[in-house]
């Protein structure tokens, strides 16, 4: 199949394919991280990042069968994500303590 005949939704998964690949053999590339290095740059274990990964909180790529590989922006969201969810646990709880404390 040559580059005319993908149309249409197939084009552009092609072109992503290839952007991923020609980033992955970048020797500089810094978008991508495996668990190892996303456990080292940020605040979380490689077991939480593999559970959000299974609860598909997070994407991952997997290119044949090795290292799973991250987007660092992707990781950031999540952790973001996280932290508003966090924020917002406190804000819960203290206004259930105060609601408690007027009856």
């Amino acid at each position: 199949m040559t580059k005319k005949q993908i149309v249409g939704p197939s084009l552009e998964v092609a072109h992503l394919l290839r952007q991923i690949v020609e980033q992955l053999r970048s020797p500089h590339s810094s978008e991508w991280l495996d668990l190892k290095q996303a456990e080292a740059e940020f605040p979380v274990s490689k077991r939480t990042l593999q559970y959000w990964i299974s609860d598909r909180r997070l994407p991952a790529f997997r290119p044949q069968n090795k290292k799973i590989l991250v987007r660092r922006s992707d990781l950031n969201k999540v952790i973001e994500q996280g932290r508003i969810g966090a924020d917002l646990d406190d804000i819960v709880d203290e206004t259930v303590k105060e609601v408690l404390r007027r009856d």
